[in-house]
């Protein structure tokens, strides 16, 4: 990227421009130095200090180096190597603490029509934390900002959102986090858990009856639809749903309308749909074991909720959001920090729910106020116990590879979870480990 001088704002419009906006918002120089910015902007992110003049950087990272020193997108060189507008969610620094954030990078051109400036408006999310928090998303790795940029995006909108991940993730607090930032915020957010649901049950659950409708119809019901109508449907696990019952919701999207049981004269309900699954619906769709034309409705815009494992930097933060949602403790425990190195060694395969479970026990085991390791399951242990292997050789020194094979061989029998959590844990690739586990136990076996 060709770093040139800073242009001034043309005759004032850019100062004009920049306090228009409802968001805060920079004017960047092509060299990244802040040429003008607008009290929005000011307000939240500023210092204290002036930031005219000073790298967007510094103002907005207080780091030395631009973003992709650190392996983040920097939107103003996407910005000027493509020119056309960038898009990306960072953590900033405000004076009340770290912040995600949301950039759309603008380029713009000079009389000439040469590019010489670049617009950044920022937008912080209210619906996620990059510190501990009891009622919102936290997180802050790279793969949870990934997941808050697609909520950003599609969040606004009335279309379809598609959540999927593994199964304690915690989809519908994502799914809920969709609907608070969308137009129909004040109106019901309605889930419905269709594995729950026996096929004889879900027309009646979902849309309702009328008085007298079967045996034991006292009293007419509205149905979730009904429920949902002005507001957000959210389906969980759509993926149980019976043949049978794919068909009545596939009518239901396709016209709007639907009957309750019992009932002559069709009712419609407007709602947004948001759905969740564990299992690919492209995959099962492919086995003939879910519509395609019923996919096709509800895939619209796919979310990807990523695993614990896959965001193990985050775990610390967790582990103090959800002790400080245990109000039934006071005080709160702390965490010894070799507990903590256990817990994050761990590769947690049911996820957010089961390290909620960890610490619920933890706190139970405690004599004290501090969780140490000896108070966490011994799955959790072994798992995060790598430490000190107790190797013994006999006779001569013996070559490197033998004692590298001796403990990989150690580390995974000692390791409980998948073979991606324990190659992060060594270092190396989950291609070179099953390499070399299949070398290890080739040999074994002759």
């Amino acid at each position: 990227m060709k770093e040139q001088g800073t242009h001034p704002p043309r005759n004032g419009r850019f100062a004009a421009l920049l306090e228009a906006l409802p968001d805060a918002a920079m004017l960047l120089g092509r060299d990244r130095v802040i040429v003008a910015t607008n009290e929005q902007f000011r307000s939240i992110f500023s210092d204290g200090h002036e930031v005219k003049g000073r790298s967007c950087f510094e103002v907005s990272h207080c780091r030395d180096a631009p973003c992709e020193s650190r392996s983040e997108l920097c939107p103003l060189k996407r910005c000027f190597e493509t020119g056309e507008p960038a898009r990306t969610l960072h953590v900033h620094r405000t004076s009340e603490g770290d912040v995600h954030t949301a950039i759309l990078m603008r380029p713009l051109v000079d009389e000439a029509g040469e590019l010489d400036n670049f617009l950044e408006v920022l937008k912080p999310l209210k619906i996620a934390s990059a510190a501990a928090s009891r009622d919102q998303l936290v997180g802050r790795s790279p793969m949870f900002n990934r997941m808050l940029q697609d909520l950003e995006i599609v969040g606004p909108t009335e279309k379809a959102v598609s959540i999927f991940g593994e199964a304690g993730t915690g989809k519908e607090l994502v799914a809920r986090a969709v609907h608070e930032i969308s137009p129909r915020a004040h109106r019901a957010f309605v889930p419905v858990d269709c594995a729950a649901l026996h096929e004889w049950q879900f027309e009646r659950e979902l849309f309702g009856h009328t008085k007298g409708a079967f045996p034991g119809a006292a009293e007419a019901r509205t149905g979730f639809i009904g429920a949902a109508d002005g507001g957000t449907l959210f389906l969980k696990e759509v993926e149980s749903l019976s043949s049978a019952a794919q068909v009545k919701l596939l009518r239901l999207l396709e016209t709007g309308f639907y009957i309750p049981e019992g009932a002559t004269q069709p009712q419609r309900s407007e709602f947004r749909l948001i759905c969740s699954s564990t299992r690919s619906l492209d995959d099962l769709a492919a086995a003939g074991r879910f519509r395609d034309d019923l996919r096709h409705q509800i895939g619209g815009f796919p979310i990807a909720v990523p695993s614990l494992r896959d965001r193990a930097t985050d775990i610390p933060i967790l582990v103090e959001s959800l002790l400080s949602r245990l109000e039934r403790l006071q005080p709160r425990p702390e965490v010894d920090p070799s507990t903590m190195e256990v817990i994050q060694a761990y590769s947690f395969p049911g996820n957010v729910r089961e390290l909620i479970h960890i610490l619920e026990r933890a706190c139970l085991m405690a004599d004290g106020n501090t969780i140490l390791p000896e108070h966490l399951p011994p799955d959790c242990r072994a798992s995060g116990d790598l430490s000190s292997p107790k190797l013994e050789f006999e006779g001569d020194v013996v070559p490197l590879g033998e004692v590298e094979a001796l403990y990989i061989d150690w580390a995974a029998k000692r390791t409980v979870g998948s073979q991606r959590a324990l190659a992060r844990r060594l270092g190396i690739s989950e291609r070179t480990l099953y390499r070399k586990l299949r070398k290890v136990r080739t040999a074994a076996a002759e």
